[in-house]
């Protein structure tokens, strides 16, 4: 990655945002709040990253921040730290990502997850249902283990992993620089970009069930299908594997 995100010091850690727009990431580099501290940086219209801003005071502290991991849900920030109320060390927290764009108060996941050791890099599935992290425990191999924990107790998120491969129809070859919008068909409102994966072309979004939403690309030279992407209602969380075909548009002279 280019200077925008990367700096002299140290850089680690890093999670994106399902849509592939929001990296988040922590450093130690001057000017932050104290220690590690957790950073973002968007990804801007020619695929570079934009230069790389504090999550600020909400979530950093003159403690170390660390172990930045985004839920695909794209507004559930999990994230250690040695500061706000930590029962020792580093403690597991979350905080919520508004809809203008701060974050809520952390909040601390709390005993059985935390301990008086260091709890960190909690991922959490897409469904809510398990999550690992690593922490040190009297049954673990030395130090630092990896642990799975079944949440089963919680409900399931209300989303749907749609992915697949966008092939261009006259020659069957897999499309993979471009960038694939998706729209809520009944609000017409943006609910992300998305694009596919460099080396393989397979494109993954994420979205809220129970609903129909709209394909296309952003400055592309191809027409989507025109049947809307339905979200039946009848499952919480689910993979859906969704095969787009896409005709390329003819210039007319």
């Amino acid at each position: 990655m280019s200077n925008n995100v990367n700096s002299t010091y140290d850089e680690s850690h890093a999670s994106i945002s399902s849509d592939g727009s929001t990296l988040y990431f922590s450093s130690n580099r001057p000017g932050g709040y104290g220690g590690y501290d957790i950073y973002i940086s968007k990804r801007l219209p020619n695929g570079e990253w934009s230069l790389a801003q504090s999550a600020g005071s909400v979530i950093n502290t003159e403690a170390d921040e660390s172990g930045p991991f985004i839920h695909p849900d794209g507004s559930t920030l999990y994230f250690s730290s040695k500061g706000h109320n930590s029962m020792g060390g580093y403690d597991l927290f979350f905080t919520i990502l508004k809809d203008d764009g701060t974050f809520s108060l952390p909040e601390n996941m709390g005993y059985p997850i935390n301990s008086i050791d260091d709890d960190v890099f909690y991922v959490l599935s897409a469904d809510g249902k398990r999550a690992y992290y690593s922490t040190v425990q009297p049954d673990g191999f030395g130090k630092k283990d990896i642990y799975l924990m079944d949440l089963l107790s919680l409900p399931e998120r209300s989303l749907v992993v749609v992915n697949g491969y966008i092939k261009n129809k006259k020659t069957g070859e897999v499309v993979k620089d471009v960038i694939l919008k998706i729209n809520d068909i009944k609000t017409g409102s943006l609910i992300g970009e998305f694009r596919p994966n460099k080396q393989t072309g397979k494109y993954t979004i994420v979205v809220p069930k129970s609903k129909q939403y709209t394909l296309s690309c952003s400055d592309c030279s191809f027409t989507f299908p025109s049947e809307p992407l339905s979200i039946p209602e009848n499952s919480s969380f689910y993979y859906l594997q969704k095969p787009i075909v896409i005709d390329p548009l003819v210039e007319v002279e």
